[in-house]
């Protein structure tokens, strides 16, 4: 069966033969060549973008919002021990999860890295050595493994925590990882003895597949595996960074392609995580943002969706997001209206779901996002799956239409060309935009300073989250030095940018109002539109990945500066400002204030061709700014 995907492929290969023919009618350094031109890049970035079949769904939220409850409810991943990936009242799940169609059931791990492996235990051996020497208080706690980590490395090490019940029936913990450290007696030398009972040389298998009567019930192979990866009770594997599994289903019942579920590792400190904004960023993903109902939409929902506007999504989020309200049994029903509970499931979701917009619209001034409420325990999951699946169809439907208003533009341009004939309507267009495109040819400023983003950011992370950065040399998922500061570059770019967008953007509009519908000139603003909206995000993307690229390498490799980090600990009080103060010194030096000199004119470099490129459609000169 032909899909959309593949009829919108075909067709915008036929509109790649039609610019080439119009092209050849047109004479060089015309307004007309200009055109056709932008739209053909326009039209092959179309295509590349068409040219994937794999669709993501990502679940978000807080740690223990019940994130993967819904997902295996959703999707019916159940057996006759219940739910097919671990679930729990939170900090079940070691790291990312993704869920993936095939024909052939298997789970597959990406590992992590051995210094990331060692860098936990050392973390462990710390902790021992600060439980064993003194009270947990201030930054000391700060050094205990988060839980599922923790479990993972002792099954890992057979250094569990043994519980007993006594003859007074009162619970009896033996901490066997405390009996060893006691037996050793030194720090250095229990680090050394688990490094060696880990021996992570022989924990290097990465996939998995069932075999002989497990091939029969994969379902249960699946549950006991991955309960093994994720747990570290599988003797082959290592500390799994992320685990993919393969099930032999259709995840969603959708005709937009292949179709992945990834369970986000959970919030627990900042939503300004590498892997989430990732998701958020990405036009092919449809990003579930899970909350709890009573406190709906909570922090973490409204940090992710804060820090995705900074980044220039705003435009994106009613088409790529989805905010799941996760109430369980006597939430709605409790729900009070004027003074007493509604004792009506739809009436207390009715009169949530209007405080949970009205939140939106007044902490982050965001309509449009659509809300859904699911009980994963008593709700029927067709109406779920039916919005979800629209959802996804809204992510096609949006380059489905990019490519609808292309082939009118092209249409247009190829009259326009065989009619030897300047079109009259597009002196309408060039009058409305020309004062535009004269006030805005300005430099490029404010962009600088990322690091005082980054210093904020420690001020605020959980000690134990700066602790863990500083000895992986800044790259901790929760606190990442690298995606902090090339996040701050976006969103000053953002800052910048986004009013001279809506600028024109509302230009436009006016126009394509105050235009008929079949008018040649439609397709013409469509395209400045789509053109507009392309080069900012090439300006927003390409200031993060060159503050990532400039400024990565040579922090992470300044081992003197880390090490005087390291030394920070344990010192008293104030850790965090001491760290943020550090930090904030390294970014004094003149290397640095080059890479955001450099940000700066990459940017101003795309948004003069921008200019450029529209004035040429227009036939205006313009003038660039340095």
């Amino acid at each position: 069966m032909t899909t959309n995907i593949q009829l919108y492929q075909e067709k915008a290969l036929d509109l790649g033969c039609k610019i080439a023919e119009t092209m050849d009618k047109v004479e060089q350094d015309s307004t007309l060549l200009n055109k056709l031109q932008n739209t053909r890049k326009l039209l092959d970035d179309a295509i590349t973008r068409l040219s994937g079949n794999t669709w993501n769904i990502s679940f978000m939220g807080r740690v223990g919002v019940g994130k993967t409850s819904a997902i295996c409810h959703l999707l019916g991943l159940h057996t006759e021990d219940g739910a097919m990936l671990n679930t729990g009242s939170g900090r079940t799940t070691v790291c990312e999860v993704e869920l993936q169609s095939a024909e052939d059931v298997s789970i597959s791990i990406v590992p992590s890295a051995p210094e990331t492996v060692h860098a936990y235990l050392d973390e462990f051996a710390q902790y021992l050595s600060s439980k064993r020497g003194e009270e947990l208080s201030g930054t000391t706690a700060g050094l205990k493994p988060s839980s599922e980590v923790e479990r993972a490395l002792r099954n890992m090490l057979g250094l569990q925590i043994k519980r007993t019940r006594t003859t007074e029936r009162r619970i009896q913990s033996i901490d066997l990882a405390e009996q060893l450290f006691d037996e050793l007696g030194d720090k250095e030398q229990f680090i050394q003895k688990i490094k060696d009972i880990i021996n992570l040389e022989d924990r290097c298998q990465t996939t998995f597949t069932p075999s002989g009567g497990d091939i029969e019930n994969s379902a249960l192979w699946l549950q006991r595996t991955f309960s093994a990866l994720n747990n570290g009770r599988h003797s082959h594997a290592t500390l799994p960074e992320k685990i993919i599994i393969r099930v032999n289903q259709t995840l969603f019942p959708s005709d937009a392609g292949t179709i992945n579920v990834q369970d986000t590792k959970g919030i627990d400190d900042t939503a300004n995580r590498a892997d989430l904004l990732n998701k958020m960023n990405c036009r092919r993903t449809l990003n579930i943002l899970c909350t709890g109902f009573n406190d709906a939409p909570d922090k973490a929902t409204q940090s992710l969706l804060d820090v995705a506007m900074k980044s220039g999504q705003s435009d994106y989020l009613a088409d790529e997001t989805l905010l799941l309200v996760l109430d369980r049994s006597g939430d709605a029903e409790n729900t009070t209206d004027i003074d007493e509970a509604v004792n009506d499931v739809d009436l207390g979701r009715a009169i949530r779901h209007e405080q949970v917009e009205q939140q939106l619209q007044q902490s982050l001034r965001l309509k449009g996002i659509d809300i859904e409420f699911y009980n994963a325990l008593n709700d029927d999951i067709e109406p779920l799956q039916s919005v979800i699946t629209d959802k996804l169809a809204r992510l096609q439907a949006r380059l489905f239409s990019e490519i609808d208003s292309l082939e009118t533009s092209i249409q247009q341009l190829s009259l326009e060309a065989e009619s030897h004939r300047v079109n009259p309507a597009i002196e309408t267009v060039r009058t409305t935009l020309e004062p535009w495109l004269r006030k805005v040819i300005v430099n490029v400023d404010g962009i600088q300073d990322f690091f005082k983003d980054l210093a904020n950011e420690i001020r605020h992370s959980h000690p134990g989250s700066v602790r863990a950065s500083v000895n992986r040399r800044g790259q901790w998922y929760n606190l990442d030095f690298y995606h902090v500061l090339a996040q701050s570059s976006r969103s000053k770019l953002v800052a910048h940018f986004e009013p001279l967008k809506r600028e024109i953007d509302c230009l436009l509009d006016n126009l394509l109002e105050r235009t008929d519908q079949d008018s040649s000139a439609t397709g013409f603003i469509n395209q400045i539109k789509t053109t507009v909206e392309h080069q900012t995000q090439e300006i927003y993307t390409q200031g993060f990945n060159l503050s990532l690229e400039m400024i990565k390498e040579p922090l992470k490799e300044d081992w003197d500066h880390w090490r005087s980090l390291q030394k920070e600990w344990g010192k008293g009080p104030g850790y965090k400002d001491r760290i943020a103060d550090a930090s904030a010194l390294w970014f004094q030096s003149p290397d640095y204030r080059d890479t955001e000199e450099l940000v700066r004119i990459r940017a101003q470099g795309i948004w003069n061709q921008f200019i450029q490129e529209v004035a040429g459609m227009v036939d205006i000169d313009c003038e660039m700014a340095a």
